[in-house]
């Protein structure tokens, strides 16, 4: 993550299709949020679009779909607080097969923005500003759409003459080079806002 140089140490692990507990101990992995305590971060970055495939959350339907999502998000606070660490959580972007008024189409899941509500509830939980929450939505989803690409400056990766691509190509809808930019710079600068970051410790290019 050269945006934050120095600051950071970065371990590059892949785990595609993960639901929030699919981070928690009993799923028998070494990645677990348990682990909190030897790593000691910071601040917890937590980023869930509400998938809910995995055999942690898979029955879990309807309104137990978000009280499931609500009770492991207070457990990682719990488990980040035990370490001082903060929790910051971030609402990703639309998808592209959500439209603007916010209900889903075929095949999506039967909850067209994840999870966004529910931890965008969380901080008012939490008045000692221990749990923060940004919506990723004002760069890579304006006005609640989905946006392929956006014109760019020169020092943005992935632009070109002016434009790039936020997101992958149909039927995809990950974050290309320019849209990670911008969403790893939304999530610098929410650390900096709050205070859980040193400003001078941004690299904007």
């Amino acid at each position: 993550m050269d945006l934050l140089g120095d600051a950071a140490e970065v371990v590059d692990r892949a785990h595609g299709g993960t639901a929030l507990c699919d981070w928690f101990e009993e799923q028998g992995t070494d990645i677990s949020l348990e682990r909190l305590a030897d790593w000691r971060p910071h601040v917890l970055v937590i980023d869930h679009s509400g998938n809910s495939f995995t055999p942690c959350i898979a029955d879990h339907v309807g309104a137990d779909y978000y009280r499931k999502y609500r009770m492991d998000a207070e457990y990682a606070i719990g488990l980040a607080a035990q370490t001082d660490t903060r929790v910051l959580f971030v609402a990703q972007p639309v998808s592209r097969t959500q439209k603007y008024d916010g209900v889903a189409l075929p095949p999506f899941q039967d909850h067209p923005v994840g999870t966004n509500y529910v931890f965008a509830a969380l901080p008012e939980s939490f008045p000692d500003g221990s749990v923060r929450h940004v919506s990723t939505w004002p760069v890579l989803s304006p006005a609640g759409r989905f946006v392929q690409e956006s014109t760019c400056a020169a020092h943005e990766p992935g632009c070109v003459d002016g434009t790039g691509f936020l997101r992958s190509p149909p039927p995809g809808g990950h974050l290309e080079p320019l849209g990670a930019w911008r969403y790893a710079l939304l999530v610098a600068d929410e650390l900096v806002a709050a205070g859980w970051l040193s400003a001078d410790a941004v690299s904007r290019g």
